[in-house]
């Protein structure tokens, strides 16, 4: 194993636990090519590397996701260990690039481009994959408030979507008033602080 990850709780600017990465993903150890690929991306403060793999492999410090493209290399060499325990806390704010869903979107595309001769797999594959990923995206705009980009996203990609259903559920989205969205999101952190609590230092 080159890479051991665990999840996160994601913490507001008081302390208090208004999420968990277990409640987003089930991972396991493996490759973990096929859930990078699509956007798919563990917690990089739990994360604790081989040095062996740190040597051989450098960070590019001109991406904003450079934790993102190392882990794309780093798939090539090996398989990443999975601890099921929250290892650590991740504080939200108002300049996370994660709530930046077209520069994420954007840093995802141009980081698998740059390393796509270390994937093993085939452009045609890669441009399938992007094409998914874009469609899969557009969930991201909506709950950023991005509708109309959203929309365009969705024309766009529409060869991403895996079935008829995901196409139609997608669309039901797209006509969901954001002020329903804003409402939601309020609703799940207030739960969660109540079933969690606040991390105590």
């Amino acid at each position: 194993m080159i890479v051991r990850f665990g999840h996160a709780f994601l913490i507001d600017e008081h302390d208090q636990i208004i999420d968990c990465t277990s409640n987003w993903t089930s991972f396991s150890d493996g490759d973990m090519l096929p859930l990078l690929l699509r956007g798919i991306i563990f917690s990089s403060s739990s994360v604790v590397y081989r040095r062996s793999a740190l040597e051989k492999h450098s960070w590019n410090e001109n991406s904003l996701l450079e934790d993102y493209e190392l882990y794309l290399r780093l798939c090539a060499d090996g398989e990443f260990a999975f601890d099921e325990s929250v290892l650590c806390a991740w504080r939200q704010h108002g300049w996370n690039v994660s709530g930046d869903a077209p520069l994420m979107l954007e840093e995802w595309i141009s980081a698998q481009n740059r390393v796509a001769d270390k994937l093993n797999i085939s452009r045609e594959e890669l441009d399938k994959v992007q094409t998914e990923l874009k469609f899969d995206a557009v969930l991201n705009y909506i709950r950023s408030g991005r509708q109309r980009e959203a929309a365009k996203l969705f024309l766009e990609n529409i060869s991403g979507a895996k079935s008829v259903s995901q196409i139609g559920k997608t669309m039901f989205r797209l006509s969901i008033p954001q002020t329903l969205f804003k409402w939601n999101r309020q609703r799940k952190k207030r739960e969660a602080i109540k079933s969690y609590g606040k991390l105590e230092i």
